[in-house]
């Protein structure tokens, strides 16, 4: 189960790149990471909730890692 919650957050972050560089090569067509981030994070509950999956994250993702089975 990790390792296919380590490979999610893998394509995530690829996503995040392929949307950087498309908006780099086609900047009308297509907005940038910080755009779409300016865009959803325009609300204090949006802020919120990226707040708290963040902890979440952290929680899950690095602290877990430490705990040997």
């Amino acid at each position: 189960m990790r390792v296919l919650t380590i490979a999610v957050y893998g394509v995530l972050v690829l996503a995040a790149v392929v949307l950087t560089v498309l908006a780099h090569r086609r900047p009308g067509s297509v907005d940038g990471l910080g755009a779409v981030l300016d865009r959803g994070l325009a609300s204090r509950p949006a802020r919120v909730v990226v707040l708290l999956l963040w902890l979440w994250l952290g929680w899950h993702f690095f602290v877990g890692a430490t705990v040997t089975p």
